[in-house]
């Protein structure tokens, strides 16, 4: 067997190495990304969640701390303004209340035996001034008297929870029994015969969110429809939600599922803004992206260059270009 000079090995190795070499550069090459600026239209589409929540909802609190008496409606009852909802036993409502009748009812005696003793015998007394001035001092006492009376009367009104306005009741906290809370609901009533659709828009989206602007919904139960909408109104004050601002907006549909229940949920899609024939970039492309501005390598005879342009309109998906890219331009991306 001929064995292969050590020159000629030399000479093969060399070879390999260029080949290698050559292999390397091309694939080097391969891994660039030419782009050319282009024109053309843009959207921002803000994909948010929606629920359904009556027009009217009420969370319904007892105005004293007593015990529960009766609970006279369960979940999911229609009720009607006006409805005696639940009841605590206001005993000692009562008895404050019989304090102040009988507290009323002396003042008014305490009067009247005055009036009886001295009416025709008012020298007794100093005199008809003296007479009069003590006159108005029982008045006064009789109108305090009075309106205490009146405040107990309004506090026994207090022991019970009634219906503010046509509705279902669609939470029930408390039980007979428990001891009533000022400061807890006893019960939630909604009007769930007008359901309405709202969405929260975060703080990032809400600057490029307006009423009027058109909306695409889908709702979890019936998701082989497409619903549209508008937004109707956003309020103002946010909501904060794990940390981030929300902006709770309602929105108007152009029609809505029969069989739509308060609860239901729903993905919404705003299109928040478009704008036609701009310059456009997608931001894969671009390094250090702020609210503002990005950096590009623009190609060029001697080689790619970095830019800092401005950009507009960013749909997360591209950017529109202000400044710093033209039309044609050739931007390099190096996808290693």
């Amino acid at each position: 067997m001929k064995l292969i000079s050590k020159k000629t090995l030399i000479f093969l190795v060399v070879i390999l190495i260029v080949v290698f070499g050559l292999f390397i550069r091309s694939r080097k090459k391969d891994t660039k990304e030419y782009y050319t600026v282009q024109r053309q239209d843009m959207e921002l589409i803000v994909e948010t969640s929606g629920y359904v929540q009556s027009n009217d909802k009420a969370d319904l609190y007892f105005q004293v701390s007593e015990t529960v008496t009766d609970v006279l409606v369960v979940e999911g009852d229609a009720v009607e303004k006006g409805d005696i909802l639940a009841t605590v036993s206001g005993q000692s409502l009562a008895q404050s209340s019989q304090v102040a009748r009988d507290n009323r009812d002396i003042a008014i005696f305490e009067k009247d035996l005055y009036v009886e003793k001295y009416a025709t015998d008012t020298d007794a007394v100093g005199g008809d001034d003296e007479y009069d001035r003590q006159l108005r001092i029982y008045d006064e006492n009789i109108s305090k008297a009075e309106a205490l009376y009146d405040q107990s009367l309004i506090n026994i009104r207090k022991s019970v929870i009634v219906a503010p306005f046509d509705g279902t009741i669609s939470k029930v906290y408390v039980n007979k029994g428990d001891l009533s809370s000022v400061s807890r609901p006893a019960m939630e009533i909604q009007d769930v015969s007008k359901p309405v659709l709202y969405t929260n828009i975060s703080e990032v989206d809400i600057s490029y969110t307006d009423t009027s602007d058109k909306v695409e919904i889908i709702f979890d139960a019936f998701p082989d429809k497409v619903f549209t909408g508008y937004i109707y109104s956003i309020n103002p004050a946010p909501e904060t939600i794990q940390g981030i601002s929300y902006y709770k907006a309602e929105i108007k549909a152009d029609n809505l599922p029969e069989k739509l229940r308060v609860g239901m949920s729903a993905d919404v899609n705003i299109l928040a803004e478009k704008k036609e024939g701009v310059l456009y970039l997608p931001l894969y492309l671009m390094d250090n992206v702020t609210a503002d501005t990005g950096l590009v390598k623009l190609d060029g005879n001697n080689g790619s260059e970095e830019t800092e342009i401005k950009i507009g309109l960013n749909n997360y998906k591209g950017v529109e270009v202000i400044s710093g890219l033209n039309e044609g331009d050739v931007v390099v991306y190096d996808r290693e």
